[in-house]
């Protein structure tokens, strides 16, 4: 009787073991059928897949330039500017759209974000930089930001303060930023021994190795990490530094040269006095929109693509 049993048992082993086999194959089959099917639908929208691509790119490179033509116009409300980008966007999508539909595909683009703020300009070569008042105390260039885009500086040697052999960072002329938790980045910048204009930055009070260039004119490019044109290793803009950010200028009669930023916070000449508006002096806010966040979705019988992607006006220095 125990082995009539035995046999019994063995014999269900063996058909669930045929039975899980089974099923183990026909899964492999569908796994296998499933990456030919996707394979072969690839190849056969390649051509459609790539038109999606392309018009996806083109739309938003031409946001791009939108932003830029827009902020270029100097409005003195956002939601002036806001309209003037909504009429040049809607000319765009209405455009593509209309085009698309003739060959049976939908296409929309929609703006779902919008980050207002300002540009900070001085354009005087031969002013320092203080405000606007001429004031030669320290100064906050900007509070509470969390994105700057197209930073850069065009400075004078001759302007510039120069190192006799006192103390160079408390005399020199200092971008200073500071974050919510009193991290401090620190920009000095100065002519040394050697007449070269010298920058030299501090990372939360370690001193990095200095860039130096031998011009009358030198450019500091924030985003670019370079100086003269030549790449700065240490140049790391508000390296070590999270969260909204401070901008000051220290020691700003120890410079003199011009410089530009967008910052994603509005500044409002007539309620802030460091700043004149656009055209009656220097230094200048402007308001601009910093940047726009679009939804691109394109369908068709054989294809259906959508994206989602910020573009911040100019290059961007810092992010939050």
């Amino acid at each position: 009787m125990s082995q009539s049993g035995s046999g019994a048992g063995r014999g269900q082993l063996l058909v669930i073991t045929a039975l899980v086999l089974a099923i183990v194959l026909v899964s492999l089959a569908l796994v296998l059928n499933s990456a030919i099917y996707t394979e072969n639908l690839s190849s056969r929208s390649s051509g459609n897949s790539d038109d999606a691509l392309s018009v996806v790119s083109i739309t938003f490179e031409t946001i791009d330039i939108h932003l830029e033509r827009v902020n270029a116009r100097h409005n003195n409300s956002h939601e002036d500017l806001t309209q003037n980008y909504t009429q040049l966007t809607n000319e765009f999508q209405n455009a593509q759209s209309n085009g698309y539909a003739n060959r049976g595909i939908s296409f929309d683009a929609t703006t779902i974000g919008q980050t207002n703020g300002t540009q900070l300009r001085q354009t005087n070569q031969s002013r320092a930089f203080t405000n606007a008042s001429g004031d030669a105390s320290d100064w906050q260039v900007a509070g509470g930001v969390s994105g700057i885009s197209d930073y850069t500086m065009v400075v004078n040697r001759d302007g510039l303060y120069t190192d006799g052999g006192g103390d160079i960072l408390a005399n020199s002329s200092t971008v200073y930023i500071t974050n919510e938790s009193g991290t401090v980045w620190q920009l000095h910048i100065y002519e040394n021994t050697n007449n070269n204009v010298t920058v030299k930055p501090v990372v939360d009070g370690t001193e990095e190795p200095t860039c130096e260039v031998d011009a009358a004119e030198v450019e500091i490019d924030f985003v670019a990490g370079a100086v003269g044109g030549r790449p700065c290793s240490t140049l790391v803009f508000a390296e070590g530094l999270e969260g909204t950010l401070d901008i000051e200028y220290h020691n700003p009669d120890e410079i003199a040269g011009t410089y530009s930023l967008r910052v994603d916070v509005t500044i409002d000449p007539a309620t802030n006095d460091h700043y004149v508006a656009f055209g009656t002096g220097s230094p200048t806010a402007t308001l601009n929109i910093y940047a726009t966040t679009t939804r691109i979705t394109y369908d068709s019988s054989e294809v259906s693509y959508a994206s989602t992607q910020r573009i911040v006006a100019g290059e961007q220095a810092y992010t939050e």
